[in-house]
């Protein structure tokens, strides 16, 4: 095998969960070969993401192998465990980098840990709290990439990567709003066109555009953004632009916008809860009517009078026959029956 290096013992940890997974211990990245196991890559993750940096041993064993017995998922456990502190012992022998304390994991607890992801959810925080243009900007910069591309797919990382592209979206309807404010259009229009990118079917963006780009004199921009947005709502939703965005469509297309005061950016609108806590779903939805149809009965009164909504409904099935995937299409559709929003919990 190859050396192992000597480090002091309070060494930093610095893990990057944006874009490609990275590690270094000080100054030293941790070369990729040394995960034999992805699963052992998979329990640093785990840790990283949770805000104590430790996870009860049942809970790791769910989140790696719900479907083994408790036996051999133990088992693997202590393997996955062995190879993910060898991958980080480039430092002294003695440096407890992932440490069993009371039937939890622990990563690093000795010494310095710093995550890219915590980084940008403080400096999101101290955007929103100070209103600081620079601050809206240096937060957005933070994020370098998709968070944890390699595990798109996987259920303990959708919750996480959800609430990152809320946050996004929201860091740039505010920053949209202070340019907008500051009659700065085309600074706003562009602070406000990527969230499209992450939500291409988020009207208050398209109608933010629109409104942009009738201020700065661009009146086939924005007549064609409302097109845009008829388009990805028709194909994405099956539904329709509402009322006021048609009535913004209508006064730009008959010239009557803009007035004499621009209407700010609508941040609220994205502030929806369904829209910004429910994880995105990657791929299209097909079938189960009468299974939705079902739970939305359940759920839901047929008339506002009635009181015969469920206060909990469960699922049940095999794994894999898409119990989530079904509550998850459910409760996008429902988001407007429920006043404080519907909210995903993994």
């Amino acid at each position: 095998g190859g050396e192992i290096a000597i480090m002091p013992a309070s060494a930093a940890l610095r893990i990057q969960l944006f874009g490609d997974f990275r590690i270094w211990v000080g100054d030293q990245l941790i070369d990729s070969k040394r995960w034999r196991l992805r699963k052992a890559r998979t329990l640093v993750k785990l840790l990283a993401l949770t805000p104590a940096h430790q996870l009860h041993r049942e809970q790791v064993l769910t989140d790696l192998w719900p479907d083994l017995e408790p036996l051999a998922a133990a088992n693997n456990f202590h393997q996955v465990l062995h190879v993910a502190r060898r991958a980080l012992t480039v430092a002294t022998p003695h440096q407890r980098c992932l440490h069993i304390q009371d039937e939890c994991v622990l990563l690093w607890p000795d010494g310095p840990l710093t995550i890219d992801l915590e980084r940008f959810e403080a400096a999101t925080e101290a955007a929103h709290r100070t209103q600081d243009l620079d601050l809206y900007r240096r937060a957005l910069a933070l994020v370098t990439g998709e968070l944890l591309p390699d595990d798109r797919y996987d259920d303990w990382a959708n919750a996480r990567r959800s609430a990152v592209i809320a946050a996004q979206i929201r860091l740039r309807f505010a920053l949209a709003n202070r340019l907008e404010a500051l009659a700065e259009f085309a600074l706003a229009l562009e602070a406000l066109q990527p969230v499209l990118e992450l939500d291409s079917v988020l009207e208050s963006a398209h109608v933010g555009l629109m409104r942009l780009y009738a201020l700065l004199g661009d009146r086939q921009r924005a007549l064609q953004q409302f097109r845009a947005l008829r388009d990805s709502l028709q194909q994405e939703l099956g539904d329709q632009p509402s009322a006021a965005s048609v009535q913004l469509y209508e006064a730009i297309q008959a010239e009557r916008f803009p007035g004499a005061v621009a209407t700010p950016v609508a941040a609220t609108s994205v502030e929806r809860p369904v829209r910004r806590t429910l994880p995105v779903m990657l791929t299209s939805f097909i079938g189960r009517t009468r299974e939705m149809g079902e739970i939305k009965a359940l759920l839901v009164p047929t008339h506002p009078e009635e009181q015969t909504g469920g206060r909990l409904l469960t699922l049940t099935g095999a794994g894999g026959s898409g119990k989530t995937r079904l509550a998850l299409r459910v409760a996008q559709d429902l988001g407007e029956a429920f006043l404080d929003g519907i909210w995903f919990v993994d």
